[in-house]
């Protein structure tokens, strides 16, 4: 499993996106986000909920609803989001620290 993957749950169609470094990898849990289609999205707070295009649509990451999931409960991949790591990690920050 790589960093900034986006899986789709094995129990639905919720799709969660990989946080979880891939120096961590023999751990039976991964570090996600829920991804959630812009059109079922609460009103954005700027940079916590930044906006991705998946598959052509549009998501919002619900950092405060970030979780540890068994990796069991990971679908397959369906797109990788690496290329926005520093919004992404930026998003996590102002989270947990404020900043």
């Amino acid at each position: 499993m790589a960093q900034f993957d986006v899986h789709r749950l094995t129990n639905g169609r919720q799709l969660v996106l990989d946080c979880q470094s891939d120096l961590h990898d023999e751990f039976a849990t991964r570090f996600v986000v829920p991804l959630v289609p812009l059109n079922a999205s609460p009103p954005r707070a700027g940079r916590l909920h930044p906006l991705f295009r998946v598959q052509g649509d549009g998501y919002v990451m619900a950092t405060q609803g970030a979780t540890a999931l068994r990796r069991t409960e990971l679908g397959p991949v369906i797109a990788n989001l690496a290329e926005h790591r520093l919004t992404i990690v930026g998003a996590l920050d102002l989270l947990i620290t404020g900043v």
